[in-house]
């Protein structure tokens, strides 16, 4: 998901940055694949997404993932039905999704 950041964002806080904004999901997801996050900006790495964040029409949710543990580490979502936690697949496109947290760079 590349994600548009919402105007006053990255933010510094010390040394690290926080980030807030939103994204649409895939056009053709098969369940239980990684879609990799994107913030934009020159070689910015994300240190971790605040929690599992729900479509802005309330009907799917999107739980973030490291690919390891460790500094950085790419950042993916995995997508889920709100009403029963199923794996999602297919167009998810339609589906926006707000997500923050924190990043750095390198």
């Amino acid at each position: 998901m590349q994600l548009t950041l919402l105007n006053g964002y990255p933010d510094l806080i010390g040394r690290r940055q926080a980030f807030v904004g939103y994204g649409n999901g895939p056009s053709n997801y098969t369940a239980g694949a990684d879609d990799p996050v994107v913030i934009p900006g020159f070689e910015r790495y994300i240190d971790a997404i605040a929690g599992g964040v729900i479509s802005t029409d309330g009907t799917t949710v999107a739980i973030a993932h490291p690919s390891g543990h460790g500094a950085r580490q790419t950042w993916n979502l995995q997508y889920y039905v709100a009403s029963s936690m199923a794996q999602a697949s297919g167009n998810l496109s339609a589906k926006v999704f707000q997500v923050g947290g924190w990043c750095g760079e390198y």
